[in-house]
């Protein structure tokens, strides 16, 4: 459950910054006539300060009858700006109410079109529960009702004593208009989401988040010696383990909660990420998979975080240039903040969403690409999708077959009647392929680098590999040329 705030123009000189609440909803306009002149700085404060938003629209101000549609697209001329970041909401009061239901879905479709959200719809209980709305059900009910025993009162789980007619239920409850919070002296309307910030961040219509953003982002963090570890500046110039995990999650577009909030640490972590959809799973109940975050004693003096990033590797901030928490700004030593090879004990491990946070294959004459959340795919490089490594050309196609890179060879799983449609993953291990017209065992090693030309010590034993990779499996020459190296002749 988290806690909604409303405003208009009457709050002049509010901060929404400073408001003890998660969600803050601010009217934006009304009829095809008015807008409040505050909602821009207003809602720029709110998502800077990692708060959820809302934007309202009021339907028939001054009782005007322009039609929904036009309502819609007066409110949409506003907001569009903030696509993806906010949930839209119809507030369906006073003379609205004379209109017929279709004044309502008519606005409701037509923002649903525009913005790509699940646009909310706002009444009163007693309206809710005299009027034929079915056909505006699918979208989310915030009702309001106000009970004498919550006048004055603060944050409250509030008792709703009405049916919420044609909805099975609401989705978020504003129980007083008298309600008094930290941050503002004066009476508010006050709320309850019945959801998380995941839930909240579904209804935006926006990206969930992307774990490859996710695990992208601390890797840069980690290759940039800008950022080195510090607490003393963690949450700008330098990170420590617990706001390196933050702020990548949050570049990423998941609702964890970004600082500068200096209460926020590894003790934190499961409930901000939980409540932005993460999953938390005991280390070793689950095979680790690229972007999981490992935590270790979160509440206790040990407390740690790193990120697993696939290959048996994390990406952490460790400690400043002299071993201790406070340093010099930057990485001087280069390992400050860093990729390295899996290491220590854990105790928790959590797992980010991956319905929205992944994007989708499309294909086209023959050819596969794959599309980001944002519209946006991979060029000449890999990408690593569902826990398989894949390679894209200049134009985004999915490679397949062999692939030099880097003065190696990589081999793509081509397509063929075993595989179906999935195929274009690199390989490793041992792999049967035909070359040049013969069937040979090939190996690859975790990297995906292809053997070759020598000598490898695999699974405690040594195998020979010629000069096109293929395993020796019959009597061949060895040759060592005078630089020393080894050819199978």
């Amino acid at each position: 459950m988290l806690r909604a705030v409303d405003i208009a123009s009457h709050q002049a000189g509010i901060s929404p910054a400073a408001l003890d609440c998660d969600i803050v909803i601010i009217k934006v306009s009304g009829g095809t006539s008015y807008v409040n002149p505050y909602w821009k700085q207003w809602a720029g404060e709110v998502l800077a300060s990692g708060k959820l938003l809302g934007l309202y629209h009021y339907a028939c101000e001054y009782d005007t009858e322009p039609g929904g549609r036009a309502e819609a697209e007066y409110f949409w001329h506003e907001v569009k700006e903030y696509k993806g970041r906010f949930v839209p909401i119809l507030d369906w009061e006073n003379h609205a109410t004379e209109m017929p239901v279709s004044y309502a879905k008519a606005f409701l479709d037509r923002i649903a079109e525009l913005s790509g959200a699940t646009p909310f719809f706002y009444a009163f209980a007693s309206n809710v529960n005299s009027t034929d709305y079915n056909s505006i059900a699918h979208c989310p009910l915030w009702m309001a009702s106000y009970l004498y025993r919550y006048d004055g009162a603060g944050w409250v789980d509030p008792v709703n004593t009405w049916d919420t007619g044609a909805w099975n239920d609401m989705t978020m409850y504003q129980y007083t208009s008298t309600g008094y919070i930290d941050g503002w002296g004066s009476r508010l309307d006050l709320s309850v989401f019945y959801g998380n910030k995941y839930d909240w961040k579904r209804l935006e219509g926006g990206s969930m988040g992307s774990i490859e953003k996710m695990v992208q982002h601390a890797i840069d963090i980690a290759n940039d010696d800008y950022y080195g570890y510090s607490w003393a500046d963690r949450w700008d110039h330098d990170r420590d383990c617990s706001s390196l995990m933050y702020d990548s999650a949050d570049a990423a577009g998941y609702a964890v909660g970004r600082g500068p909030d200096k209460t926020r640490y590894t003790g934190t972590m499961i409930d901000d990420f939980t409540g932005a959809g993460f999953t938390c799973y005991g280390f070793g109940e689950v095979v680790l998979q690229r972007g999981d975050i490992l935590l270790r004693d979160p509440w206790g003096s040990a407390g740690h975080t790193e990120m697993y990033i696939g290959g048996n590797q994390l990406v952490g901030a460790h400690s400043a240039e002299d071993g201790g928490v406070y340093g010099v700004p930057g990485d001087q030593t280069g390992n400050e903040i860093s990729i390295g090879p899996m290491w220590g004990s854990w105790d928790y491990v959590l797992r980010p969403p991956e319905g929205g946070s992944m994007g989708e294959w499309i294909e086209k004459d023959g050819k596969w690409w794959y599309k980001h959340p944002d519209g946006s795919y991979t060029t000449n490089g890999w990408e690593y999708i569902n826990d398989r490594w894949y390679y894209f050309d200049a134009d985004g196609w999915m490679k397949t077959g062999w692939l030099a890179y880097n003065g190696c060879w990589f081999y793509l799983l081509p397509k063929s009647a075993e595989t179906g449609d999935s195929y274009g993953q690199m390989l490793t291990g041992w792999q049967r392929i035909v070359y040049k017209s013969k069937e040979s065992w090939f190996w690859f090693a975790d990297s995906g680098e292809l053997a070759q030309n020598g000598f490898r010590s695999i699974g405690g034993k040594w195998y020979a590999f010629d000069g096109d990779g293929r395993m020796v499996e019959d009597d061949k020459e060895i040759v060592v040329d005078k630089s020393g190296e080894v050819k199978i002749a």
